[in-house]
């Protein structure tokens, strides 16, 4: 009876070990299996939020091509100029986006694909220099494309600089050795060109 007892207890002890060491691996083989799991969706999903991406940029860039193959009515000049505003992208605070999209802005005030690069790259600079932000470099560069597009330099462009950190009074007024009172005279009088103002500013800008 007593032996009997102990046996018994012994062998109740021994299952109920087993059962519970079972149990812990049953339950770190589920954890390992749902980590892995969700190890595994997590790397479906990044591939395939990857690959909508990627086909997201490859038709912007094929719209790209098409729109400044019509800018400047030659395929072998928008892939060119394509490349060198990847290139830009890289060296300048803009987004590939932000380039194209004030690439076409300059083209409508005059720009060609000899020069858009270089005003961008220009004001890019100046931009970085004086902490101004992209939005901000983008009125920017339409202020002075108007200017020259125009062959004006007015106040309400002039203002746009000014209101960005950008000295564009003072600069007249050193290249004239006049004070800015003058170039504010001559601004009222239209007595300034807006090509050259224009030209002034970019120099300017590369400067920086």
């Amino acid at each position: 009876g007593p032996v009997g007892a102990l046996v018994g207890g012994a062998v109740g002890a021994g299952v109920g070990a087993i059962t519970g060491a079972t149990q812990v691996f049953d339950s770190q083989d589920q954890a390992f299996k749902s980590a892995v799991q969700e190890q595994y969706q997590s790397a479906v999903e990044g591939q395939q939020e990857s690959l909508t991406e990627g086909s997201q940029i490859a038709a912007k860039r094929e719209m790209d091509q098409v729109s400044f193959t019509t800018l400047f009515k030659s395929e072998e000049k928008a892939t060119d100029f394509l490349d060198e505003l990847k290139d830009t992208a890289n060296t300048t605070p803009f987004l590939y986006d932000d380039l194209t999209s004030m690439s076409k802005t300059l083209k409508t005030f005059g720009y060609d694909e000899t020069n858009i690069l270089s005003t961008l790259t220009s004001v890019g600079n100046a931009g970085a220099a004086l902490g101004i932000t992209t939005d901000g470099i983008n009125e920017v560069a339409k202020a002075i494309g108007r200017m020259k597009s125009s062959d004006k330099a007015t106040l309400e462009y002039l203002n746009i600089l000014n209101d960005r950190g950008v000295d564009a009074i003072g600069y007249i007024a050193e290249n004239l050795g006049v004070s800015k009172g003058d170039v504010y005279d001559m601004i009222s009088k239209g007595q300034l060109n807006g090509v050259e103002v224009s030209e002034l500013i970019n120099q300017k800008f590369d400067e920086f």
